[in-house]
């Protein structure tokens, strides 16, 4: 039997009325969505809030009660399964604070996203923003 065991993440979907989505450059240089690993006993709310402010010092005002989008993936540097909720955040203000996870913020559109380098996502980011209503 093949390993099904999946760590759950849950992903913020920041955009800015330009269609435009919110990513995060990591230490690595890669792009991700804000966002990170569900804690035991924590819910997604609780998730989302605790990671933007970790990674990025912003406070969130708003989040959808369910996930907008859903997806799986095999993490590059670990290779692991990951299981992936991405849900839409409005945030109090973009004020960010570079960290170890987050060194840059910046928003992307369909075009400049393929431009970048994307974590194991990549496949998952494109979905999103083709199908997001902004």
């Amino acid at each position: 039997m093949s390993n099904c065991t999946y760590r759950i993440s849950i992903k913020a979907l920041i955009t800015n009325g330009k269609n435009e989505v919110l990513l995060c450059k990591e230490n690595d240089g890669n792009w991700e969505l804000p966002g990170g690993g569900l804690e035991h006993g924590e819910s997604h709310k609780e998730c989302l809030k605790r990671e933007l402010r970790e990674e990025m010092e912003i406070d969130v005002m708003e989040i959808e009660a369910r996930p907008s989008f859903f997806s799986t993936c095999v993490r590059h540097y670990s290779k692991k399964n990951a299981a992936l909720l991405w849900y839409k955040v409005k945030v109090k203000n973009l004020d960010f604070t570079p960290s170890d996870e987050c060194v840059e913020i910046k928003f992307f559109n369909k075009e400049t996203i393929n431009n970048i380098g994307l974590m194991d996502k990549i496949w998952g980011v494109k979905m999103v923003l083709s199908s997001l209503d902004y």
